[in-house]
């Protein structure tokens, strides 16, 4: 907490003063990263491409990735916490967004509406493939000798393609 009230240009007893713990900082860390996530998450909704998998992928993993949100998530799942971590239904409003872009163009194909089921399979699968990626598709790409950014770039690419197909389907 003294490399981060530093960091901050605070002092260590002004961090206690307004988080009254360590777990009250990770905490307060944990929520404010988690609304990004979300926030992130459904953004640019309604876009022009519907479903928008691939700017979903892209302000996700901006936010898991980058911020580091997915290795927050991870320790809390491996350490047990629960300090403001994901919620029931955290993603839901995600989800549902998706299956009405999925029902409007079925109904505009003439085509029988999909089941919610698949839509929320969809969401998970979305955010286990992004914060998945997040935490070992660096090390993992590497394993295979895919190092440089381009690599990582047509990775993703090609995710987002998997995903998109399954849609069809």
């Amino acid at each position: 907490m003294q490399k981060i009230a530093a960091a901050a240009g605070i002092s260590h007893p002004a961090i206690l003063h307004h988080f009254k713990s360590r777990e009250g900082l990770i905490e307060a860390m944990v929520v404010d990263g988690f609304a990004k996530l979300q926030a992130q998450f459904v953004e640019g909704w309604p876009s022009l491409k519907d479903p928008d998998i691939d700017g979903v992928f892209d302000r996700f993993y901006k936010i898991a990735s980058d911020r580091g949100v997915a290795r927050l998530i991870a320790w809390l799942i491996l350490s047990g916490h629960t300090l403001g971590g994901p919620k029931p239904g955290m993603l839901r409003r995600a989800a549902d967004r998706l299956h009405s872009g999925r029902l409007r163009r079925a109904a505009e194909a003439g085509l029988p509406a999909p089941p919610l089921e698949q839509s929320l399979f969809g969401a998970a699968l979305l955010a286990i493939i992004v914060l998945g990626d997040s935490l070992f598709g660096p090390t993992m790409r590497a394993a295979v000798d895919l190092r440089s950014k381009e690599d990582a770039a047509r990775f993703h690419r090609w995710l987002i393609k998997i995903v998109e197909r399954m849609d069809r389907r």
